[in-house]
């Protein structure tokens, strides 16, 4: 029989070829024009006839596959991490997947279960997927309290990504390091909106290694964060000719304006002047090394009207009450709330 350490790493690394790639669409795979699966971990047929060859092969599966651990259902995940002991060792990753509303994240438990994410003692990354119908909700205020382990966060399709969102990161997570915002609307600090990034032509990915590149106020609430070392923005643009202006005839930074403010004030040197003597008096994070954009065309650019999906939401909100149904059915049955392919 091959060395367990052997065995380990096969496994661990055939559960990781069995998980799906990260989407790289910006808005919420529900409200897409173009479907898209956004799993973060192996469906748990692709690696259950390992689980049948012997206990040493079911214990590493298992811990592989609990590497990441998806919350749907607060109320039934969190409460039942006992059934399999040692997912809350096992876990490194939290997929926090939030329903289609805050209604049905209050009737799901995903506001009672402020504690619930203390159990994972070594849990290195939080990903958050943001309400779609909701434009306001504070993600990081469904938790009273983190792991001070965590040092990766990752916020999802978030439709108004305001400086709010960021500021219970410095007492939640201290110790952050990697921050990804994974959306289709940047932070304007010129307007405070999130309007449409509209440029003459298709601007190319922009990284900044000397601390600058982020948004005004979001320097201000990262400030306290002393070891945060990386950004991750990403921004959809839509393309229009009587703009005249792209990001690459810019001579200063660009920092998330929308395309009216971009146009309008970063093309006129005296404001520009100005507006750089601003942002260098915000606080910045001190060990700031990397801030990247990423951008891609608006999905209104490569859809028509026609092929738009009719009231979306609430067809979402149905299916998503079938499947809380038909789940807590099995249940009832005696099944476990941490179990089948939701972890």
């Amino acid at each position: 029989m091959l060395p367990v350490e052997l065995i380990r790493e096969i496994i661990f690394c055939y559960v990781d070829d069995a998980t799906p790639e990260k989407p790289t669409g910006l808005v919420h795979p529900h409200l897409s024009h173009v479907w898209f699966e956004d799993r973060s971990k192996a469906y748990s047929q692709s690696f259950s006839s390992l689980s049948l060859v012997s206990k040493v092969f079911r214990e590493i599966a298992l811990q592989a596959w609990f590497q990441t651990f998806a919350v749907r259902r607060p109320k039934v995940h969190l409460t039942g991490l006992s059934t399999i002991p040692g997912v809350a060792q096992w876990t490194r990753v939290v997929h926090w997947v939030n329903p289609a509303s805050v209604k049905l994240g209050l009737l799901l438990g995903h506001f009672s279960s402020r504690r619930g994410l203390m159990a994972f003692i070594r849990l290195r990354k939080l990903r958050i997927d943001a309400f779609p119908s909701d434009h306001s909700h504070i993600l990081l205020e469904m938790f009273e309290e983190l792991p001070l382990t965590v040092v990766e966060l990752e916020l999802r399709y978030l439709e108004w990504p305001s400086p709010q969102q960021l500021v219970p990161a410095a007492t939640l997570l201290p110790n952050l390091r990697v921050l990804d915002m994974h959306q289709e609307h940047a932070w304007c600090s010129l307007c405070n909106t999130c309007n449409v990034l509209r440029l003459k032509d298709d601007p190319v990915s922009i990284t900044y290694t000397n601390g600058d590149g982020l948004p005004k106020l979001y320097n201000r609430y990262l400030a306290p964060l002393s070891h945060l070392r990386t950004v991750r923005l990403s921004a959809a643009y839509t393309l229009d000719l009587s703009v005249g202006v792209g990001l690459q005839d810019l001579k200063t930074p660009w920092r998330g304006e929308c395309g009216e403010c971009t146009s309008l004030h970063l093309t006129d040197e005296s404001f520009v002047s100005d507006w750089e003597a601003k942002n260098k008096e915000e606080p910045h994070p001190p060990s700031l090394c990397e801030v990247t954009w990423t951008f891609a065309l608006d999905q209104e650019e490569e859809s028509s009207d026609s092929e738009r999906p009719r009231d979306i939401e609430n067809e979402y909100e149905d299916d998503f009450w079938m499947e809380v149904d038909h789940d807590d059915s099995d249940n009832d049955s005696g099944d476990s709330g941490a179990s089948g392919d939701e972890n």
